[in-house]
């Protein structure tokens, strides 16, 4: 079955999320070789809620919303860093002014037609759900 826990730091750092899920593979005679045919098989996602924003936007889900929104690299790395913090903690993070964020952050949010910081939060999260 699946299942989600917290994996808890030595750090002390905030934990990891881990999420397990069944799966199964493609039958082929390589692969019955190599693994063995009933061998049980899970994915499992470990997330880092933690995760730095790379001020230039290299993420997974800023690569994604520039893919999906035709985002600019500023554009993108805003509505990543904004879906977590307001928009002075992400000017500060970014590098650049308030008002410069203030002006990706409302570019970013009507090439996505997103109404505000929480659906912006709730996409981005299911983005990332898959880094």
């Amino acid at each position: 079955t699946a299942g989600a826990m917290p994996l808890d730091r030595p750090s002390g750092a905030p934990s990891l999320l881990a999420l397990a899920s069944p799966c199964r593979s493609a039958r082929g005679e390589w692969r019955d070789a190599m693994v063995g045919a009933v061998a049980p098989r899970i994915i499992l996602f470990v997330i880092d809620p933690n995760t730095d924003i790379d001020r230039r936007g290299n993420t997974a889900a800023a690569q994604r919303l520039r893919d999906l929104f035709a985002l600019t690299t500023a554009e993108a790395a805003t509505a990543v860093a904004a879906a977590g913090d307001g928009l002075p903690a992400v000017a500060q993070a970014l590098g650049v002014t308030p008002g410069t964020a203030r002006t990706h952050a409302k570019s970013a949010f009507a090439k996505m037609q997103v109404r505000g910081q929480v659906d912006l939060a709730r996409l981005v999260a299911r983005l990332r759900l898959v880094d």
